[in-house]
């Protein structure tokens, strides 16, 4: 992620991403029967029907993005942006945001 000015270091299974003046993030990789019911839980709220909802109910793993610091976080608001879309283009992935519950289908540029 050098492009956004993000170092990333692994910690077990733990990645920590770190820059200057910039927050930090850990993120981790979680897999399962239990995050396959967890977003199939979601899906349904968010409405399976659609093509957000569909695409969420056959996820069986997710990245949790820890933000150290969510109000420094907020400031740094395109730098948050990177690193999800960073995350959501290396994997094909859907997109929940924990803190306003927006699901977003990758984007396909």
């Amino acid at each position: 992620m050098d492009e956004i000015g993000v170092d990333v270091t692994r910690d077990g299974d733990l990645l920590r991403l770190s820059g200057e003046d910039l927050p930090r993030f850990a993120v981790r990789l979680l897999a399962g029967d239990s995050i396959a019911a967890r977003a199939r839980q979601l899906a349904a709220g968010a409405g399976p029907a659609s093509a957000e909802g569909e695409a969420l109910s056959r996820c069986d793993r997710c990245f949790f993005v820890d933000i150290e610091d969510f109000d420094e976080a907020l400031d740094e608001i395109n730098t948050m942006m990177e690193v999800q879309a960073a995350l959501q283009d290396a994997t094909g992935g859907v997109l929940l945001l924990s803190w306003n519950g927006h699901l977003s289908l990758p984007y396909a540029g």
